[in-house]
């Protein structure tokens, strides 16, 4: 209506469609009669073009009113970005993530409640660790693994901290704490099954050097611990039928990394996590991370090889042939082809110190079960005597008294009634002290 107006008012004041002249009332001029009323004037001449209808209030020279569009813009409440050379072509469809994606990251999460329900009830006065199924323990070792499968559990900083806090104390705790023998079987087997999940993570994670879960792996297999030692009586759930020292004649052969050594004290459960960490791969992983030659370090060698000195008696002879003995050769090739310098730098610290002397027992422990032909190729107390009469040439005034403290030991071992065949006999120390003027 508005636009019908605007035409008839142009069209009117056009040149050559005045209507009939009106007179003033001032000049007495005449005017002819309006319309009747409710009859709609027709111009006898079609109107005008769009371009040249403004609006009756405006200067035509400085507003200009553009027409529609041939295509009217269809609404569209959200901004968009649309193709510039189509300016009125639809907008591109939203990309929807896949549910799969979504699933990952949920499964990625890691459970920092539950964590910080752990660290809550370990620093209670009346501490409680959270070993049954679908607990806070169980549930934070799950998510750890699935982020040690894709690598990105080092990433997640609470998930660092539960290595370093959290499960170290959890596992200290429920493995060496005098409290182990008033807890029920079902808490037993419950942390039973929360070791085996922590071999899993300890195996994933064999070739990174994590510190905090290598010592969590020498109390799991470490048969003097007061949980092996409470639980010494329990049967491996894998040899149901052990008898008399055999396995079972239908046991796969991929399962017999480790047997029973005592029929009274079969010791199981022990026997159960090292058959667990073989068929993970740990003892392919141990291998290989030791083949790393330049990556090796005195800290490395000590961590590694402290687990399997505890429980070396349960590994079978085909087992310990095939991947201890080269760990052993390497170990001793290392320790031989030190330099005084890198000596120095390695024992620098007093716990240097004391991981030189972890290696040399472990080495001492895991030799009682060499094979015969491999003897003569170990001299494991001849390189703990060379090494530690390096200490006393080059190390500093702690390593001295470390290196003294050794001899010491090695003395009264070899003063002892009960001689083993890894212990140096007192005759032949006497002359090593004299030839070495120590």
């Amino acid at each position: 209506l508005l636009l019908n107006r605007l035409m008839t008012i142009k069209y009117n004041t056009a040149p050559g469609n005045e209507r009939s002249p009106v007179e003033n009332e001032q000049s007495g001029s005449q005017t002819s009669p309006p319309p009747p009323m409710g009859v709609n004037r027709v111009p006898d001449t079609p109107p005008p073009p769009y371009e040249e209808a403004v609006h009756p209030l405006m200067d035509p020279a400085v507003v200009q009113v553009e027409p529609p569009p041939a295509h009217p813009v269809p609404h569209d409440p959200l901004p968009r970005v649309i193709n510039p050379d189509h300016p009125y072509s639809p907008p591109p469809p939203i990309e929807e993530q896949p549910e799969e994606e979504d699933e990952m990251s949920l499964e990625l999460c890691f459970p920092v409640n539950d964590l910080c329900k752990l660290d809550e009830m370990i620093n209670r006065p009346r501490w409680v660790i959270p070993v049954l199924p679908r607990g806070e323990l169980e549930n934070l070792l799950n998510a750890s693994i699935k982020l040690a499968k894709v690598g990105l559990d080092e990433e997640n900083s609470e998930c660092v901290r539960f290595y370093k806090d959290g499960l170290t104390l959890s596992a200290n705790k429920i493995l060496t704490d005098d409290a182990v023998q008033n807890w029920k079987p079902d808490i037993h087997r419950a942390i039973k099954s929360n070791c085996e999940k922590l071999v899993e993570l300890i195996v994933l994670k064999l070739h990174q050097d994590n510190m905090h879960l290598l010592d969590l792996l020498g109390i799991l297999l470490n048969q003097n611990s007061r949980f092996h030692q409470f639980n010494s009586s329990k049967t491996s759930d894998v040899f149901l039928n052990f008898n008399q020292g055999q396995p079972p004649d239908d046991l796969p052969t991929e399962l017999l990394f480790a047997t029973p050594v005592d029929n009274r004290m079969p010791k199981g459960w022990l026997v159960d996590l090292i058959n667990k960490f073989g068929q993970l791969g740990g003892f392919d992983r141990l291998l290989a991370r030791f083949e790393e030659r330049s990556t090796l370090t005195v800290s490395v060698i000590a961590a590694l090889l402290k687990p399997f000195a505890g429980c070396y008696e349960m590994i079978t002879t085909p087992i310990f042939n095939k991947y201890l003995v080269p760990v052993m050769r390497i170990t001793q090739s290392f320790m031989l082809s030190m330099s005084d310098n890198e000596l120095k730098v390695e024992t620098k610290a007093e716990m240097k110190n004391d991981q030189i002397s972890s290696i040399m027992n472990s080495m001492r422990k895991l030799s009682r079960k060499l094979p015969e032909a491999e003897l003569d190729t170990f001299d494991v107390e001849g390189l703990k005597m060379d090494i530690i009469l390096r200490l006393l040439k080059i190390s500093s005034f702690n390593g001295k008294m470390n290196a003294l403290i050794e001899i010491n030991k090695v003395i009264q071992a070899a003063s002892s009634h009960h001689l083993s065949g890894d212990v140096i006999p007192a005759d032949k120390l006497a002359l090593w002290i004299r030839d070495n003027d120590v």
